[in-house]
């Protein structure tokens, strides 16, 4: 959604995410926030593709938080907690 119709979010929160694709014209996602949560062991969506996504997304404007945490594939605790004390921050600065 971020890559091919930014406009639909107003933030967002992404575990174990990675580009999906290369969109054809560079979406606008200035001052987009964006929280990453990955691990840093994960088997399935690897640190480096994770950082992919994160560097493509401050390429087309995005405000983006990452944390790596020393997990697997599967969520970390702390990791939740990171993204919901994030999101207050977000929501009171959307509410402005």
């Amino acid at each position: 959604m971020l890559l091919l119709r930014p406009e639909v979010l107003s933030a967002a929160i992404l575990f174990r995410a990675m580009a999906p694709l290369t969109p054809d014209a560079p979406p606008d996602l200035t001052g987009k926030p964006i929280f990453m949560g990955t691990g840093q062991h994960d088997p399935i969506i690897p640190l480096e593709s994770a950082e992919r996504l994160a560097g493509m997304l401050k390429e087309y404007g995005a405000d983006v938080t990452m944390r790596i945490v020393n997990a697997g594939h599967g969520l970390a605790k702390a990791e939740v907690e990171a993204a919901r004390g994030w999101l207050g921050d977000v929501r009171k600065k959307l509410s402005v």
